[in-house]
């Protein structure tokens, strides 16, 4: 057998490995990664959402979207003024205090608002779709929980 020979052959052995590796990647992906990893996609599906819903689902999220960034604004304006703190030298436990129990109140306030959006979510779903409503929450759950690797790498 010929060098040419052999080094094909090693070529095309490589270029199979190659070519079966990505379709490992690509088509073992689970099915909340594939539709483009959206967890809103979990809910959608699971819940077989009808084209009218979806669209009310999106108006939620949007609300929910609003409401959410509008506590990241304030939590933000509330750790500006505790760094403001840090940096005079100066330890007021007092307002230390106040600023703490304005970022719990923000928690608070965050939890609730999603509790409420789920609920409203409840109430969009027929009779039929609100008995698969637990199954499809828990995987949703599941998801938040636990949602892999970050596509751009861990967070900073």
């Amino acid at each position: 057998m010929k060098k040419e020979s052999v080094w094909k052959i090693l070529v095309g052995i490589l270029l199979i490995l190659n070519l079966g590796t990505i379709g490992f990647l690509v088509w073992d992906r689970p099915a909340n990664q594939r539709n483009g990893g959206k967890p809103d996609h979990i809910l959608i599906d699971g819940l077989k959402l009808s084209a009218a819903q979806i669209q009310q689902f999106e108006l939620l999220k949007k609300g929910h979207r609003n409401s959410m960034d509008s506590l990241a604004e304030i939590e933000k304006g509330i750790r500006k003024n505790i760094f403001e703190e840090v940096q005079k030298g100066i330890g007021n436990d007092s307002l230390q205090a106040i600023y703490l129990n304005q970022l719990s109140s923000i928690r608070t306030s965050r939890d609730l608002i999603t509790l409420a959006h789920f609920k409203d979510l409840y109430a969009l779903c027929t009779p039929e779709q609100q008995t698969l409503y637990h199954n499809t929450i828990e995987e949703f759950a599941k998801r938040l929980m636990n949602p892999g690797p970050r596509p751009n790498g861990p967070r900073p």
